[in-house]
């Protein structure tokens, strides 16, 4: 079986808008050669007519490794998860199907692989170019990214834990080696903030990185039918606070089993939890979600002990359980003075 440098891995879910052009994207990075890269599209039980569309573009570009997979619908992560077992490449990139990259990303990562190969298990190419690319795929077509090779770096892959970076998934490449023998996979049941879920995994017990913030090759499509774009609902709000409670829970638990003796990862891993945790608390008395359900949350984080530990005032009103105590009832209160001013207003 030949072996790839580099597998692109995209799960598709109701994407038959998208998942064409996305392959053309790849496609279009031309001077790479043809059996350097694979393609592995996961349709995940979508109900139009993705399916058709990947067969047409395994059709046009026959000339390219494009394969394709059917399955009930698992969700995202079950969808990623199948991809990396049939990755043959060297390094794995994973792509929302809905999404493009830019020319000339394969040949300038593929590079990066040659050079260093065994040496990382981590690419991270620059942050994702944003809110500029709609149902318009003009953009994509005519950019070309100025690379500056000479701001490759390499660095310990837990720095990337840091609030200094973005932390989308879809910017890092990952050696198929090391996710493998490390069983770092994504949290099947989890369909909000998995990928935080399994960058957290991956980073704390990667070793070197490659870095270059020049690499901005990945465009993240603005559109509203993405599960994380899906509209607001009390239920679907009730799914985001579950999955962000999920996540805090499971983060500990990765905390517990991998022990860390220097203080600077340490400092990063905390750094992420309590971002995280705090955004999470900020979430739940954002949303107009019941008083009930908001106490039974708080109840739950309390009972796990879930507190931040690097975080000023926020971490005081946490850890000595304010917030636990007095927080769902300032919120009950907030709302019923919200509906008596809004009674009066009208």
């Amino acid at each position: 079986m030949e072996n790839k440098l580099l597998s692109l891995i995209i799960p598709a879910y109701n994407v038959e808008a998208y998942i064409y052009f996305l392959i053309q994207s790849i496609i279009e990075n031309v001077d790479c050669s043809l059996s350097s890269f694979e393609i592995i599209i996961i349709n995940d039980g979508s109900e139009d007519i993705t399916l058709e569309e990947i067969k047409r573009a395994k059709k046009d570009f026959y000339r390219f490794d494009i394969k394709y997979v059917s399955q009930n619908n698992q969700g995202v992560s079950m969808a990623r998860n199948v991809g990396l077992s049939l990755a043959r490449g060297k390094f794995v990139w994973f792509i929302d199907g809905d999404d493009a990259i830019a020319k000339v990303s394969l040949c300038s990562i593929m590079g990066i692989i040659e050079q260093y190969e065994s040496d990382i298990d981590v690419i991270r190419i620059g942050n994702c170019i944003s809110e500029t690319l709609y149902d318009d795929n003009n953009i994509v077509t005519n950019y070309i990214p100025r690379v500056e090779s000479s701001k490759t770096q390499l660095i310990d892959s837990i720095e990337f834990l840091s609030n200094q970076y973005e932390h989308g998934h879809t910017v890092y490449l990952w050696r198929n080696e090391f996710l493998k023998v490390n069983d770092v996979c994504y949290p099947v049941g989890i369909t909000i903030n998995e990928d935080y879920n399994f960058l957290f995994r991956a980073l704390i017990k990667a070793k070197k990185a490659v870095y270059n913030p020049t690499f901005r090759f990945y465009f993240a499509r603005e559109n509203m039918t993405s599960v994380s774009r899906s509209p607001l609902t009390v239920d679907r709000m009730k799914v985001i606070i579950n999955c962000k409670v999920k996540n805090i829970i499971l983060f500990i638990q990765y905390k517990q089993m991998n022990k860390l003796n220097d203080l600077r990862a340490v400092e990063l891993v905390n750094e992420y939890f309590d971002t995280y945790v705090l955004n999470t608390f900020k979430t739940l008395f954002a949303l107009a979600l019941p008083y009930n359900f908001k106490k039974s949350v708080l109840d739950e984080l309390n009972k796990n002990k879930i507190y931040p530990q690097n975080c000023g005032v926020e971490k005081f009103l946490l850890s000595n359980g304010f917030i636990y105590r007095y927080g769902a009832f300032i919120m009950k209160v907030y709302l019923k003075m919200k509906g008596i001013i809004r009674k009066f207003s009208k």
